[in-house]
């Protein structure tokens, strides 16, 4: 067994979990991986921000800092995956990205939603799929998504008052409520009590702490909002 053979398994695992892949579905997939490429003693032990692989002797670590979601990027490393697996020559596909108009319709529908669900106007939508679309083109200003997420909470709790403060009749309050839905880690929490389930125990207790402090940056980036423009 070659270590490059390794170091790709490796990375290809780790590539899974940075876009939003299960934590089980990157270690199965190692794993079959490295069986199918002849490997006799194998171990890997994968979490949220780390990719750990034993094979052969040959031990290769790979450290995840950024947790995305691309749904895109999945399959194509699933069918990589698949393709090591059978024996087939993988089918070179470059990594995609969603056009920006995707992204912002996307962003557009998910937050005027929610807000017209909860009790918010029409104009509240759109107000609220406006700022949504501006946290979504933030800057990464800090390497931890703890404080990425509690900078754009700030920016969205002071934006929602600004239709209000220019005379436009609005519910700041509705507007909110749509914006919080693109920052709130749904998937993530539903992901670590999967893994939970699957008795992946560290890696979903892991997960779930990180997207319950998540939650508190959310919370507490709208609260310094309201403080600063004094609600």
């Amino acid at each position: 067994m070659d270590r490059k053979n390794v170091e790709y398994v490796c990375l290809i695992a780790a590539k899974m979990i940075e876009n939003g892949a299960e934590i089980s579905r990157a270690e199965d997939s190692a794993l079959r991986m490295l069986k199918s490429l002849g490997c006799v003693s194998y171990c890997v032990f994968c979490l949220s921000s780390l990719v750990i692989i034993c094979a052969d002797g040959y031990i290769v670590m790979n450290r995840i800092y950024v947790n995305d979601l691309n749904l895109s990027e999945i399959d194509r490393l699933n069918t990589l995956s698949r393709s090591i697996c059978s024996g087939i020559e993988p089918i070179n596909r470059k990594p995609q990205e969603y056009p920006l108009l995707c992204r912002f319709l996307a962003v557009i529908l998910a937050t005027g939603s929610f807000c017209i669900y909860f009790g918010g106007t029409f104009s509240d939508a759109a107000f609220s799929g406006i700022i949504g679309i501006i946290i979504s083109l933030l800057p990464r200003i800090s390497s931890t998504s703890f404080a990425q997420i509690f900078i754009q909470s700030i920016v969205a709790g002071v934006l929602s008052y600004v239709p209000l403060l220019l005379g436009i009749s609005s519910q700041p309050a509705m507007i909110m409520i749509g914006t919080i839905m693109l920052l709130i880690p749904g998937i993530a929490i539903g992901s670590a009590i999967r893994d939970i389930m699957l008795s992946d125990t560290i890696s979903g207790l892991v997960e779930l702490t990180q997207s319950l402090f998540y939650a508190l940056a959310i919370a507490l980036g709208f609260c310094v909002g309201l403080i600063f423009l004094g609600s």
